[in-house]
């Protein structure tokens, strides 16, 4: 005998009734984890003299990145098995729309489906993290940040409860002077010239097709620079921020709106693996002209 009770809904869609007229309560089958929080700044010290990522404090202590940070658990899950992850991705942005990431993470998403299915490679979710890095809070379109908000990977409150961002006077968000948010005993020359705000989550929904993933969950990580500092600074978070910490074993460099074809990051991988002596390669990018008549949307393929 099969019982439903009301804090659970099946897979179909549509209201579920009981025998007796009351209506079930409509909740997500299939909810997304947790989404995690952490703020970032880069350091170094007298006895460390290498920059690396470091949770941030307002006087302007280092501090470690909070265990309860997806970050901190993939790390502990790789010390575990020992084993490093497989592959870090990151993927630039400034004033792209989200029309631009969902094509980049349908072309990652195919990889990611055809590295878990191919037990050869023995690679599990901790093996493969995509990095969304934003150069500013700004210029990010509306239509990206509502999208970014039902997804669980941007949320303005916890910026404002934090104190880095406030509300002007025509109602929209901007980030603080980072000398207004230190403490004033911090000296202006120790005074973090940007900061990184990272979501953090664990999920099977990024805005694509309901079983895109074929069940499987994906780690995703978005970053918003405090301030607009250029491209090569946002891989510059990207390495000695997250890469020192989580040290993958590949890296992986993309801006939004590059799609990768059916395999090309399978092919890149498994060449990388064959010839220990490569340090890196690339893949031959091409205009996309089979989804529209535009000229802004690229491919990139490995022969």
């Amino acid at each position: 005998m099969l019982s439903i009770n009301s804090e659970t809904q099946p897979p179909n869609d549509g209201d579920w009734t009981s025998n007796t007229g009351t209506d079930f309560k409509q909740v997500e089958w299939k909810p997304r984890s947790e989404t995690t929080y952490e703020t970032l700044m880069l350091t170094k010290t007298q006895f460390n003299c290498k920059i690396r990522g470091a949770g941030f404090r307002t006087n302007g202590k280092i501090r470690h990145i909070k265990k309860t940070s997806l970050l901190a658990k993939i790390r502990t899950s790789c010390r575990i098995r020992k084993r490093d992850p497989a592959l870090a991705i990151c993927i630039t942005m400034y004033n792209e729309d989200e029309v631009e990431l969902k094509n980049t993470l349908r072309g990652l998403i195919h990889n990611y489906n055809c590295f878990r299915a191919d037990k050869s490679y023995e690679l599990s979710k901790d093996d493969f993290l995509i990095f969304i890095v934003c150069d500013g809070y700004d210029k990010i379109p509306d239509s990206f940040k509502a999208h970014a908000r039902s997804k669980g990977f941007l949320d303005e409150t916890i910026l404002e409860h934090k104190g880095f961002m406030e509300m002007d006077r025509n109602g929209k968000w901007k980030m603080r002077d980072l000398r207004d948010i230190m403490d004033d005993t911090v000296p202006d020359d120790e005074v973090p010239q940007n900061l990184l705000h990272i979501w953090q989550v664990t999920t099977w929904d990024v805005g694509l097709e309901d079983d895109i993933l074929k069940g499987r969950r994906l780690h995703i990580c978005f970053g918003v620079k405090h301030r607009n500092d250029g491209k090569i600074n946002s891989h510059k978070w990207f390495f000695q921020g997250i890469c020192k910490y989580l040290k993958p074993e590949m890296c992986l460099m993309l801006d939004i709106g590059t799609q990768a074809d059916d395999y090309a990051i399978m092919k890149l991988y498994a060449h990388m693996q064959a010839d220990q002596n490569c340090g890196g390669c690339c893949g031959e990018i091409e205009v996309d002209l089979s989804q529209s008549k535009d000229l802004g949307s690229y491919m990139i393929q490995a022969a």
